[in-house]
């Protein structure tokens, strides 16, 4: 009886502890859409950035590549923040956007080609970004 409850109290320790430990992180992949591969070239930077759905337009989380690098598998956390007090874990909501940037700037411009994923709930595991669009 008595190591029931402790296998029973190791479970609930495990399914209590693990969302916490993913609440403030994002995974999924990053692809660059074929149509675009042709106007771009692999060593042109990549972005990918999170920010609240609703809320302030900084970036809570950010990771830089290169297109030669897609399509990449990542992760966006809290400890991917670039301002204190931003972090992917403080929202309930969030959008991720990828982007190709020619100038290599950490800010999304006119004629860059993006993609765009609305409503990930931070947490989220199998999230795709399809780089597919041009910014306006």
């Amino acid at each position: 009886m008595h190591s029931k409850k402790i296998f029973i109290f190791i479970l609930l320790f495990i399914f209590i502890s693990i969302p916490t430990a993913y609440a403030g992180s994002i995974r999924g992949t990053l692809y660059l859409a074929p149509e675009l591969m042709h106007r771009v070239s692999p060593t042109d930077t990549v972005y990918i950035i999170a920010q609240a759905q609703f809320g302030p337009s900084q970036p809570l989380a950010m990771k830089r590549c290169r297109v030669m690098d897609l399509p990449m598998d990542f992760t966006l956390s809290d400890n991917d923040s670039k301002m204190p007090g931003l972090n992917i874990s403080a929202y309930p909501d969030v959008r991720l956007i990828g982007w190709v940037t020619k100038s290599g700037f950490a800010y999304l411009e006119s004629g860059d080609f993006q993609g765009v994923v609305d409503n990930v709930r931070p947490g989220d595991g199998h999230v795709k970004i399809i780089i597919n669009q041009i910014a306006r």
